[in-house]
């Protein structure tokens, strides 16, 4: 049975919240959206799950254009194409059902440029990190982990936290799954000539480079340690032309005051898609 995500209102709640704007912002129309009814679906707020899809098209479309203004207020069109990049479908039906002109333009025009299409954009996938800076980082860490399990060299630098916070968790994910083939690989580790093996050799073998790259981040996370840096994805410059166009327009005094007009005409519209009267 589909759960009833309209709110139940009077006639004055609706205006109310049919009329609300926070100073100097766009008119959003949160108001239907941030309510017990709609939040208490499971995953209403996760795009294309059967929760969120359970809302009323109305619902979807205002949730969706509530999370534009809230990506493109923080880090412009770029990051809303970047961040939203699996929910880019839902974002454009909401474009769509709006019937904005300008936004029409202003938003299909950025999102050429930064997918090539707005019916099937293509999201690129940042590439891996410069191979020759990843070695350099690589061989730190481990001589890091090294020195870390070193008792001549113990009190040189401080002990790594990210190698024993990820082992704890892979020892556990491994119970959890019953991994044997990395039981098998661990047990066959230690049977080589386990006490004649240097620390560094024991982490070269053991660790494979995506575990390493893990250790990396985590650590990072934690400060790093001596000579790291962190270490940034490589990912091809596209042109900002048309999306730096949508955000001088998006933040204009213009879009915000047209939002009034257009979302408040979209929530009278939709009325019975986003309350249910009450007397």
């Amino acid at each position: 049975m589909k759960p009833n995500s309209l709110p139940k209102m009077t006639v004055d709640q609706f205006e109310a919240e049919a009329e609300y704007i926070d100073e100097g912002w766009w008119m959003t129309g949160e108001g239907f959206i941030h309510v017990q009814s709609v939040m208490e679906i499971p995953n209403w707020n996760f795009y294309g799950s059967e929760g969120n899809r359970s809302l009323t098209p109305a619902q979807r479309t205002l949730m969706a254009w509530s999370d534009i203004v809230g990506q493109v207020s923080n880090g412009g069109f770029v990051q809303l194409f970047d961040n939203y990049s699996s929910a880019l479908s839902e974002i454009v039906e909401a474009v769509e059902a709006l019937h904005w002109d300008d936004l029409d333009r202003y938003f299909v025009a950025a999102m050429i440029e930064q997918g090539g299409s707005v019916s099937n954009p293509k999201v690129e996938k940042p590439e891996k990190t410069d191979d020759k800076e990843w070695f350099q980082q690589r061989e730190l860490l481990i001589e890091h982990l090294v020195r870390s399990r070193d008792s001549a060299t113990r009190s040189a630098e401080p002990k790594t936290l990210a190698s024993r916070d990820f082992g704890l968790k892979l020892l556990k994910k491994s119970f959890d799954r019953q991994d044997q083939n990395w039981f098998q690989r661990l047990l066959d580790v230690l049977r080589r000539r386990r006490w004649r093996k240097s620390w560094r050799e024991w982490l070269h073998e053991f660790y494979d480079d995506d575990a390493l790259r893990h250790l990396h981040a985590l650590s990072m996370l934690r400060g790093g340690f001596p000579g790291s840096v962190e270490l940034k994805n490589k990912k091809a410059q596209k042109p900002t032309k048309s999306a730096d166009e949508f955000d001088a327009w998006f933040f204009s005094e213009r879009c915000k005051k047209d939002s009034c007009r257009v979302v408040r005409s979209f929530i009278n519209e939709h009325s019975d898609e986003l309350y249910e009267r009450v007397e």
